[in-house]
C-alpha cells in the first residue's frame, strides 16, 4: 500500500509544471516491467492524477494543491490522507531545475506523433547524481521522462488543451480525513 502511494506522490511530481495552460491527459508510466495507466488534469498549481491499482483494481486519485502546499489522496471507501507538498518535488521543467548541473540539447525526437526537442538533465542532490532524459514539445511540456537506461518512464498521451472544472482539485463531500497509523 504504501509503494503505491509512493507511486502515486512521484508521478504528481511529475505533473506539476509552471505553465499557464490548463489541459488533461493520458499518462502512461512504465517502471520495473509495470505498465501503469492514469488520467491527468493540471490547472494553473493544481494537479489530479487518477490512477488504478493494478492489483486491487480500485481507483486512487492524488490532487496536488501548490496554492495550499499539499496533496490529498483520495482512496475507495471514500477516505483520504493528506500530506504536506514540497514545490522541490517537481522534477522537470523547461526551464533550470533546483539541483541541476547541466542539460545537453541530443536532438528532435518525434514521441507519439508530437514533434520534440530530446535533453539529457543532470541533477545533483545531496551528492546524488541522477540523470533523466526529457522530451519537450513546442510548448515546453515534457511529452516524455525517464532515466538514463530507461528502468522507468512516464509518457503523455491525448493531451486536450482547455480549462479544467474546479472541483477535479477539491476533496468530495462525504470523505474523511484517515491517517495511516505508524510502523
Amino acid at each position: 500500500m504504501k509503494k503505491f502511494f509512493f507511486v502515486l506522490l512521484i508521478l504528481s511530481a511529475f505533473v506539476i509544471s509552471i505553465f499557464t495552460q490548463e489541459f488533461s491527459a493520458d499518462m502512461v508510466t512504465k517502471s520495473k516491467g509495470i505498465t501503469t495507466k492514469s488520467k491527468v488534469f493540471i490547472a494553473k498549481d493544481k494537479t489530479r492524477v487518477e490512477m488504478n491499482d493494478p492489483k486491487s483494481k480500485n481507483a486512487t486519485v492524488m490532487i496536488t494543491r501548490l496554492d495550499k502546499k499539499v496533496s490529498w489522496i483520495l482512496m475507495p471507501g471514500n477516505l483520504f490522507m493528506e500530506q504536506a507538498y514540497k514545490p522541490e518535488n517537481a522534477v522537470v521543467s523547461k526551464d533550470k531545475m533546483s539541483g541541476e548541473a547541466e542539460r545537453k540539447h541530443m536532438g528532435k525526437e518525434k514521441i507519439n506523433g508530437v514533434d520534440t526537442d530530446k535533453y539529457k538533465i543532470t541533477i545533483v542532490d545531496k551528492n546524488i547524481k541522477s540523470i533523466i532524459i526529457a522530451w519537450f514539445n513546442k510548448d515546453g511540456f515534457p511529452v516524455k521522462t525517464a532515466d538514463e537506461k530507461e528502468t522507468w518512464s512516464s509518457e503523455y498521451l491525448n493531451i486536450k488543451k482547455g480549462k479544467q472544472d474546479a472541483s477535479l482539485f477539491e476533496i468530495p463531500k462525504g470523505y474523511t480525513k484517515f491517517t495511516m497509523p505508524k510502523m
